[in-house]
């Protein structure tokens, strides 16, 4: 997922407008956890002028019957300051990064590790529950605290900016139906805007990602900042 080119621009024009604050959450932890847009742009019109070849029928053809000749619009960001709206998409896994001597079921980990991280951005991005799909990727207690966020940045109107998180799994140990991933994470250009506030988003995080298996899925369960651990 990535903010298009204008979106950026957006985004940094209303950063530029606003008088840079500290915002209550704007600290060392994403809150909810203790980056191409697809541009639709119609084909050019047939040119009216040139006739069409001998035998050739002029009538428009019917479209694909594949589906639906439309594509899924992006996801346009809730809260954010000025005219231009910022479209983005919201992808249900984001690559991780593993260690060189990851096995396939650290890997599979690792799977479900990006699939989680990838809703809590969405939501981070404004998404609600069922777009984000947290149901799908997280369980209580983390499920839980992802939710909560959910109704605290509608209420406060706050949403996050920036380029799709960097993720990099530093060690992973798996006993059987329980994991747990050592894990940093990037927020490139990242902007926090909450109540009518702006400020840049502090990066690198790292994490201690709990992930259970469930009827065959690895979800998260838990996650813990790693405060004096560096990445």
């Amino acid at each position: 997922m990535t903010v298009t080119k204008t979106a950026r621009v957006a985004a940094a024009a209303a950063m530029a407008a606003l008088v840079l604050t500290a915002c209550g959450g704007g600290g060392t932890e994403p809150p909810g956890l203790d980056g191409q847009t697809d541009v639709v742009t119609s084909p050019p019109p047939t040119d009216l002028d040139e006739p069409p070849a001998s035998g050739e029928s002029t009538a428009t053809p019917p479209p694909d019957d594949d589906g639906g000749s439309e594509p899924e619009p992006g996801f346009t960001q809730p809260y954010l300051p000025g005219d231009e709206p910022n479209v983005i998409e919201l992808p249900d896994e984001l690559p991780v990064e593993p260690p060189d001597d990851a096995t396939d079921d650290e890997l599979e980990v690792l799977e479900g590790v990006g699939r989680f991280m990838a809703s809590w951005q969405a939501v981070l991005f404004g998404a609600d529950a069922e777009l984000s799909k947290v149901r799908d990727t997280a369980v209580e207690p983390q499920l839980g605290r992802l939710i909560e966020f959910i109704g605290q940045a509608e209420q406060e109107e706050w949403v996050f900016t920036g380029e799709p998180m960097l993720l990099q799994a530093r060690d992973v140990s798996v006993n059987g139906d329980s994991a747990e991933v050592d894990l940093c994470l990037a927020l490139p250009g990242w902007i926090e805007f909450r109540g009518g506030s702006v400020s840049p988003y502090p990066s690198p995080e790292r994490y201690i990602v709990d992930m259970q298996q469930r009827s065959g899925t690895w979800v998260a369960s838990n996650a813990r900042e790693q405060d004096a651990q560096a990445c």
